[in-house]
């Protein structure tokens, strides 16, 4: 449920970013990977929380001002 809470937060963040539509290449390069070599893809949710964690190094994303979001 938290990771779901931070990506709606990211919906409404002062800040856009490409980093999700980049993952997402990524992951649909690692699904042809799979059908064609047989080679598993990511799960989805470890994806997500790496991007998740790469904007919060750069600064993008502040975990802290999530609970200033939430009612």
């Amino acid at each position: 449920m938290l990771l779901t809470t931070k990506s709606w937060w990211l919906c409404y963040a002062d800040n856009s970013t490409t980093a999700f539509g980049e993952k997402l290449r990524e992951q649909v390069e690692e699904r042809l990977d799979f059908y064609d070599k047989g080679v598993a893809p990511r799960k989805n949710v470890d994806v997500m929380k790496e991007v998740l964690e790469n904007l919060e190094k750069k600064g993008t994303y502040d975990p802290t001002k999530l609970s200033d979001l939430l009612w």
